[in-house]
């Protein structure tokens, strides 16, 4: 059974969370998909088309739910030219 983020915060935290142990950490040391992948699946988290909950999507490697992005998240013209099929969505 794969376990799961209730939201893609969440999951963009246990990211820093597990790479990231200073600031300049963040800036020299940006993990590669491979290594966010291969940490996920040691910790459970084994649906990688599936990890966050609320349905907010995430890409990770070629990896991805294809759910929803907020607006102001979003790059329409990539959307556009790539044909997914993501829904975007206003922040209330």
């Amino acid at each position: 059974m794969s376990k799961y983020f209730k939201t893609k915060a969440e999951f963009d935290k246990w990211i820093a969370d597990s790479f990231f142990k200073t600031a300049e950490q963040m800036v020299v040391n940006n993990p590669t998909d491979d290594e966010i992948i291969e940490k996920l699946l040691k910790e459970g988290y084994t649906d990688l088309e599936n990890l966050v909950s609320d349905g907010h999507s995430y890409m990770i490697g070629t990896h991805t739910n294809n759910g929803w992005i907020y607006e102001d998240e979003a790059d329409i013209e990539y959307i556009k030219r790539t044909g997914s099929n993501v829904e975007v969505r206003k922040r209330r």
